[in-house]
């Protein structure tokens, strides 16, 4: 009888390479001047200057960090509705609720109409842990806050996963000084 065929030889291992974790998959590292481990950032404007660090706990919490260049002035940003339609004739921060951070301290601010105002000091603060740090040639505003912290709406916008946040600063003064056009907005995806 004919002999058999040669075994094949055995194929060669596979070996694949580890995956390399994105900035967002990345363990959580604590920034220098910050108090707290935070999974996640973004640099909100062409310059820079601005960035925001957060942990998203769905249904529960956000803890956010607010860093901007700079050791004076104020530092806030603003959650808005996402349906929020910017027009020509009405303010695009309106209807918003807002973070300040000014000298030592971090506040809850609400605008609830379409004008250019300032935000009204919100009689509930729903602020928790506030830190603000002030060094390194930086600002940086730390807290949590409840996703729905069960006020009005007109008052708290209650935080969607994906997000729109005002934002807006000042290298000099103090709170309620113009921001001019130290400002603006993006859509974050806290998950």
């Amino acid at each position: 009888p004919p002999s058999p065929p040669p075994p094949s030889p055995s194929p060669a291992p596979i070996i694949v390479d580890p995956p390399t974790a994105s900035p967002t998959q990345a363990p959580p590292q604590k920034a220098p001047g910050h108090t707290r481990l935070y999974d996640s950032c973004m640099i909100v404007d062409a310059n820079q200057e601005f960035k925001l660090y957060w942990n998203y706990f769905p249904g529960d919490k956000v803890e956010m960090a607010m860093e901007k260049a700079g050791q004076s002035g104020w530092i806030s940003i603003g959650f808005q509705d996402n349906n929020h339609v910017d027009r020509a004739d009405r303010n695009e921060m309106g209807q918003a609720d807002y973070i300040v951070a000014s000298g030592n301290w971090i506040r809850d601010y609400y605008l609830a109409s379409d004008e250019n105002d300032e935000p009204d000091l919100d009689p509930r603060q729903d602020i928790l842990n506030p830190v603000v740090t002030r060094s390194g040639g930086k600002t940086i505003a730390e807290f949590r806050r409840k996703i729905n912290t069960g006020d009005s709406t007109v008052r708290d916008k209650v935080i969607q996963q994906v997000q729109k946040v005002l934002w807006a600063n000042t290298n000099s003064g103090n709170w309620d000084k113009y921001h001019g056009n130290k400002c603006g907005s993006v859509v974050v995806d806290f998950a």
